[in-house]
């Protein structure tokens, strides 16, 4: 899967759980440390390379899946350009 954020953020534990197991703590020194710790594992994860769709140029070339899913966006457009007119 080429899906960094989204393979990073599965190294992370589950948000729902981290968030109820800061519910649970008992002071808010604790609950806030708590989510500092979150943030930072988050933080890495969601930024981003300005140029990160160069790597994904051609990376579908002769995909014959890839080349129905944009025949398939092509007759949708040309459809709705006629229904418009």
């Amino acid at each position: 899967m080429k899906h960094g954020l989204v393979k990073q953020l599965r190294r992370v534990e589950d948000p729902v759980k981290a968030t109820m197991d800061i519910k649970s703590q008992g002071t808010i020194e604790e609950r806030v440390t708590r989510l500092e710790q979150l943030v930072e594992q988050l933080l890495p994860s969601a930024q981003t390379d300005r140029d990160d769709w160069n790597r994904t140029f051609g990376m579908f070339e002769g995909d014959a899946v890839m080349k129905e899913i944009i025949a398939a966006g092509r007759r949708i457009r040309e459809k709705d350009r006629r229904q418009a007119r």
